[in-house]
C-alpha cells in the first residue's frame, strides 16, 4: 500500500507486482509544499493500493498548486496533516470503500472554496484537473479469478 502511495507522490508509475522493498532514488522537489510531501514516507489507513497510488498522484497535483500559488510550506503540511487525520479516521469506521482521490479532491476543493469563495465552475475546473491527473497513469485493475459455479464433469 505504502509504495504505491509513495510511488503515486512522486509521479512515477504503478507496479502491482513489485515488492515494495527497494526504495528508488529521491524525487526532485521544485517547490517547498512539494519538498514536505516528498518528506511524507507513509500515510496510515490506505487499503487499496490503487487507490493509494490515486492518492499520491492528486496530492502531488495539489502540493503543485499549491507551489505555483508561492503558498508557504506550512499551507502544504497542514493539508497534509488534516488529509492523515481524515484517512485515518475513515479507517476506524471501517468504511467499505477506501481512501482515494476522489475524496482527497474534495477536502482540496473544500478548502479552496472556504478560501477563494463558492464559484462553481472555477471548483468544477480545479476538480477535474486534479482529478484528471490522479486517474492517468495507472494501470487497468485486474479482474480477479474466479471458480465457475458449477463443476464440469466430462464423463
Amino acid at each position: 500500500m505504502q509504495e504505491a502511495f509513495r510511488r503515486g507522490i512522486r509521479g512515477q508509475a504503478l507496479q502491482p507486482e513489485a515488492d515494495g522493498l527497494a526504495e528508488d532514488a529521491a524525487a526532485f522537489a521544485a517547490g517547498a509544499n512539494e519538498q514536505a510531501l516528498l518528506e511524507l514516507t507513509r500515510l496510515p489507513g490506505l487499503t487499496d493500493p490503487y487507490a493509494a497510488f490515486e492518492t499520491g498522484r492528486a496530492l502531488k497535483r495539489i502540493v503543485e498548486l499549491f507551489d505555483r500559488a508561492k503558498a508557504p510550506d506550512r499551507i502544504g503540511r497542514e493539508f497534509l496533516a488534516n488529509l492523515a487525520g481524515a484517512v485515518v479516521v475513515d479507517h476506524m469506521r471501517g468504511s467499505r470503500r477506501p481512501w482515494g482521490a476522489v475524496e482527497t479532491v474534495d477536502m482540496f476543493v473544500e478548502l479552496y472554496a472556504r478560501i477563494l469563495g463558492d464559484r462553481p465552475a472555477e471548483l468544477d475546473a480545479v476538480r477535474r484537473a486534479v482529478m484528471d491527473y490522479a486517474v492517468s497513469g495507472q494501470p487497468e485493475r485486474e479482474s480477479p479469478k474466479r471458480e465457475p459455479w458449477f463443476r464440469w464433469s466430462a464423463s
